[in-house]
């Protein structure tokens, strides 16, 4: 699934835009059963926010870790531990201003936009029982993590997905 989206972005890349995409992903990342199509909306509105931070060029690192420690999620099944899918962009960082409500619908520190994709990522995350949370750093960037429990989450109608490459 990560390696589908950042496909459609590389190919919408023109190039006289200086945006580079990079992957790491772990290979050794079991299989879960997941909603792909949430996880694809969540990752979409993930890279399009760090490519809309970053107009004048930057790199967009998505990588992928297996994690046995606990989740932060409250429901998560900590026996069989959770995959880490982070976003990472060296754009500017995000507005303090907003950093309380960043997950609520029309908060955007972006002029002309409508402020609803990270809200979006936020109910998609919920819905697949994972976690959503970010690290900011002023003029150096922003990551995105989301956390999913190993197994099936969120997905009546599943698809089993993996993450390796």
């Amino acid at each position: 699934t990560i390696t589908d989206v950042l496909g459609l972005f590389r190919q919408s890349l023109t190039g006289g835009t200086a945006i580079r995409l990079d992957q790491d992903l772990e290979p050794r990342i079991p299989g879960i059963v997941s909603d792909r199509d949430r996880l694809k909306q969540a990752l979409i509105n993930l890279v399009k926010n760090a490519m809309e931070a970053m107009p004048e060029g930057g790199t967009i690192l998505v990588s992928t870790r297996m994690l046995k420690v606990p989740s932060r999620h409250a429901d998560s099944n900590e026996q069989a531990g959770h995959i880490k899918i982070s976003v990472c962009d060296n754009g500017p960082g995000i507005d303090v201003g907003i950093e309380d409500k960043l997950f609520k619908p029309n908060v955007t520190s972006k002029a002309g936009h409508d402020g609803l994709g990270l809200s979006i990522v936020h109910e998609a995350v919920t819905h697949l029982k994972g976690s959503l949370f970010y690290e900011s750093t002023s003029g150096q960037g922003t990551c995105f993590h989301i956390e999913l429990p190993v197994g099936k989450n969120g997905s009546e109608n599943g698809t089993e997905l993996y993450s390796a490459t």
